[in-house]
């Protein structure tokens, strides 16, 4: 049952490629993310302590918010741990559903934080916190750009809802016109992802093929040379008497 799922995760993030080149793929995406997801999870944990005051103002305990709050830390602290770590094979493709799944974990708590805070707010901490939202998801989505449905998450789960929810309970024209403005920054985001993920895939079989490439023409040189030594040698035997 568990291999399953993780099978059926991996499908939906479309990292369950299992070809030598389909590896390498993985172990290229983990090592473009992982000089950046220690900034990330700084960045979410930032917008974790502003919901916390906020759902603090709602009358919500933070005792409500721990499974979240462990959630951030948790991964945080993975990547602290692991920000030298050398990923290989089924370890690359381990860490990237992590990414997936902590993304798609996040995201939704933060969305049901900012549901259940609705109506129990100002309203201008209200608005604040769902124009910070949606340029979150957005930061978040372009960070993760090299995974490229992992970086859909956060803008499909948080950056799209906040941005209406600022549309439409915006206290004034020009708030729900910022929140025009990020819809329309959280669309484009949505755009560009497949684009970055388009040129990433590119550059790589690229590199790939310069590789093999290479790799052909190092064996054509092994074999010409020894060609040349074995042509060499009879040159230099004596026909008849098979001497030197």
């Amino acid at each position: 049952m568990g291999k399953l799922a993780y099978r059926w995760i991996d499908r939906i993030f479309a990292i369950d490629g299992t070809s030598p080149d389909d590896m390498a793929m993985l172990e290229e995406r983990v090592a473009a993310l992982q000089p950046r997801m220690i900034w990330l999870y700084l960045l979410i944990s930032t917008y974790f302590l502003g919901l916390a005051l906020l759902m603090r103002k709602a009358g919500w305990n933070y005792f409500g918010l721990v499974p979240l709050g462990m959630l951030v830390a948790a991964r945080l602290h993975y990547w602290l741990r692991h920000r030298r770590s050398s990923f290989r094979g089924e370890t690359a493709r381990s860490a990237l559903r992590g990414i997936g799944l902590g993304s798609f974990g996040i995201a939704l708590g933060y969305l049901a934080m900012l549901i259940l805070a609705s109506g129990s707010v100002p309203a201008d901490d209200w608005q604040l916190i769902l124009l910070s939202g949606s340029i979150c998801a957005i930061a978040s989505a372009q960070t993760v750009s090299t995974m490229t449905r992992a970086g859909a998450v956060p803008l499909l789960l948080l950056g799209v809802p906040a941005s209406i929810g600022a549309i439409v309970y915006g206290p004034n024209q020009i708030a729900s016109l910022v929140g025009v403005n990020l819809f329309l920054c959280t669309a484009i985001s949505l755009y560009t992802l497949r684009l970055q993920d388009e040129s990433f895939v590119r550059q790589f079989q690229l590199r790939l093929d310069g590789e093999s490439e290479r790799r052909r023409a190092e064996r054509a040189e092994q074999l010409a040379l020894i060609e040349r030594t074995h042509a060499r040698a009879a040159a230099e035997t004596d026909f008849l008497t098979g001497l030197p």
